[in-house]
């Protein structure tokens, strides 16, 4: 019984182990006369009751684990704990825990370990929390009650797991959206819902455009408007065009836009898009083969930019109508035996082909409907 193990319980005592000892009960309200205790661990008992408040060791207190109770403590988590200013783990996992968390967890600066997952807390998840940048390094808040936005802020959490999937496959408010920073993994080691493809928290195709923004240099963008915004729909991004329901990217037209670096691989994941136009920028390196698999693309133009090497993955794209390479250094141009040149015409497939040239074989273009000589520009037909 709980209550008699704390009858004589001495009053110097710094720690006090007794985990899965089959121990039940509850615990008395009060821990009173233990000012020196650093360390409480009841873990895996079957203890019930509130939990209890430690008025006398709050400054002392570095670790607090009570977690795995099948009865399970009820009712909110006394004041004092949120005061405890030592403590490194509060560990309340699997409990019965009701409440909300304050904004004064953000003042536990050396927390390393902090889990309630598998409880009954209600509320927003405190943006506070962003303030244990360099000491939390385990965030468990999975199976709660919160509502709201997950705060950009925990995205700040360098090296720390982030686990917060709701109970029942409830999902977060803010258009159903975690926070960008969070989804790509920039700072934290570890987020649960990275890929947790019914909440569609971490949409892949706005996972995509991040990679897309960083590997063309997007800081030195003409224009940017609201790329990596946190919360703000990708389909509100400067360039992008969504389907009606703003849930797939079916255009992308960044031309003349100061675009540099490379194309990454990621880019196959704009699985709908349609369009994409990225003429008249500085687009460094090969072509991603990956391209060759967006089955649904019509329309692509990257014109007047610095590509190298061969376009053969292009050969795949089956619906394609316009393609545009002139004015690069790419020097194996595919066969495009499928382009449909009823729309564009005489403009369907236009390349670098003809002579003179600046290569030292004149790329051949089988199917080219225009030919533009490289230093000119001149079109041939």
């Amino acid at each position: 019984d709980a209550t008699e193990l704390f009858e004589n319980i001495p009053p110097n005592i710094e720690q006090f182990f007794a985990s899965s000892n089959l121990i039940y009960g509850s615990l008395p309200e009060l821990l009173n006369n233990l000012p020196k205790l650093r360390q409480f661990n009841m873990s895996s008992n079957a203890l019930s009751g509130s939990l209890p408040g430690f008025t006398e060791s709050f400054a002392t207190l570095q670790e607090l684990d009570m977690s795995n109770q099948p009865n399970g403590f009820t009712g909110p988590i006394p004041d004092n704990i949120w005061r405890s200013l030592s403590l490194k783990v509060l560990n309340l996992a699997d409990n019965r825990l009701t409440g909300s968390i304050p904004s004064l967890v953000g003042n536990l600066a050396v927390l390393e370990v902090f889990d309630l997952t598998n409880n009954i807390i209600k509320g927003a998840i405190p943006s506070d929390l962003g303030m244990l940048d360099g000491s939390l390094k385990h965030l468990g808040l999975s199976n709660n009650l919160f509502t709201g936005s997950i705060p950009f802020e925990i995205g700040r959490l360098q090296g720390a797991s982030v686990f917060v999937k709701l109970k029942d496959n409830n999902y977060y408010d803010s258009s159903k959206t975690a926070p960008l920073g969070l989804c790509k993994l920039r700072n934290v080691k570890e987020f649960d819902l990275v890929n947790d493809t019914e909440s569609e928290l971490c949409p892949v195709e706005r996972n995509a455009l991040s990679d897309f923004y960083y590997s063309t240099k997007g800081a030195e963008w003409t224009d940017s408007t609201d790329w990596l915004d946190e919360y703000a729909s990708y389909c509100d991004w400067h360039g992008v065009t969504c389907d009606d329901d703003k849930q797939h990217v079916t255009e992308l037209e960044l031309s003349n836009n100061g675009l540099s670096g490379r194309l990454r691989e990621s880019i196959r994941h704009l699985t709908f898009i349609e369009k994409l136009d990225l003429s008249d920028n500085d687009i460094k390196g090969s072509i991603p083969t990956e391209i060759g698999k967006l089955s649904n693309l019509a329309y692509l133009r990257l014109s007047y930019n610095a590509f190298t090497g061969t376009a053969e993955g292009l050969r795949e794209l089956t619906k394609l109508q316009l393609l545009h390479l002139q004015s690069n250094r790419i020097t194996g141009m595919p066969i495009m035996t499928q382009l449909d040149m009823s729309k564009y015409n005489k403009s369907t497939f236009v390349t670098d082909c003809g002579v003179p040239s600046a290569f030292d074989e004149t790329p051949e273009c089988q199917n080219c409907t225009m030919c533009c000589e490289y230093y000119s520009n001149v079109p041939q037909f």
